[in-house]
């Protein structure tokens, strides 16, 4: 009898721990904080994120990443090896103009990117669709893929 407790009890606790570790590396669900995304998406809407380790991030993704461990939601604008830079309000990616029907700001602040930033290998550059109150890449620079925690696939409604 000992035993099938036993074996029940290390069953029902291997099944928690390995439902935690699923949950917590492959999708899960954020709510946004902040309005540095305005329009695209509303501060406590509720998004939902993959994080399986082999996702990989192309310009145009919003993800989710950790900058001095504060997380953030941006947009992908700067993949390795891009040439990144504003001219006026223009955005340039390898001297290509980048079309952003996203942003709706005028006359912001370019920060480090109204000069010309070559990203690296494994180096990404990310920014708030409301370029006028967000924190982002043109202020705390490139953002390495590690710092880069999950895409965005899915968005909810906004909590209310």
């Amino acid at each position: 009898m000992f035993k099938k407790i036993a074996k029940f009890v290390l069953t029902v606790i291997s099944a928690f721990v390995l439902g935690v570790l699923v949950s917590q590396n492959t999708v899960s669900r954020v709510t946004v904080s902040g309005h540095s995304m305005d329009y695209t998406l509303e501060d406590g809407q509720k998004l939902w994120v993959n994080r399986l380790p082999w996702v990989s991030y192309e310009r145009g993704d919003v993800v989710i990443a950790h900058e001095n461990g504060t997380p953030i939601v941006k947009r992908v604008i700067g993949v390795p090896g891009d040439r990144v830079q504003f001219i006026g309000d223009d955005l340039y990616v390898n001297d290509q103009l980048v079309q952003e029907p996203y942003v709706t700001d005028a006359n912001y602040d370019k920060g480090i990117l109204k000069d010309v930033v070559t990203l690296g290998e494994d180096e990404f550059i990310l920014l708030g669709d409301n370029r006028d109150v967000s924190n982002d890449s043109r202020y705390f620079g490139s953002v390495k893929g590690s710092s880069i925690k999950g895409k965005v696939f899915g968005y909810g409604s906004k909590v209310r």
